[in-house]
């Protein structure tokens, strides 16, 4: 499922964000909003795929996480 959405994912990203600030890292991807400078991340756990943010003192907060391509493909959308 990761590899099928991975390639969802970074074709959207690629459209609203820089190269340079989008790190495909194979199992995760980051990427930086220019406007907050806010890291976020991609990535599939047990759980299914989440989408979620790096946060003060090396903290993660989710922001989403679903088992479905789909619906995460609409949260990317609409986080992007």
């Amino acid at each position: 499922m990761w590899e099928e959405f991975r390639s969802h994912a970074l074709a959207l990203l690629g459209e609203d964000f820089a190269p340079e600030l989008i790190e495909d890292n194979g199992d995760s991807i980051v990427f930086i909003d220019r406007r907050s400078l806010a890291s976020f991340f991609v990535t599939e756990n047990a759980r299914g795929l989440t989408i979620g943010l790096h946060e003060e003192r090396n903290t993660v907060g989710i922001i989403f996480t679903s088992p479905s391509i789909e619906l995460a493909t609409i949260a990317l959308t609409l986080l992007a």
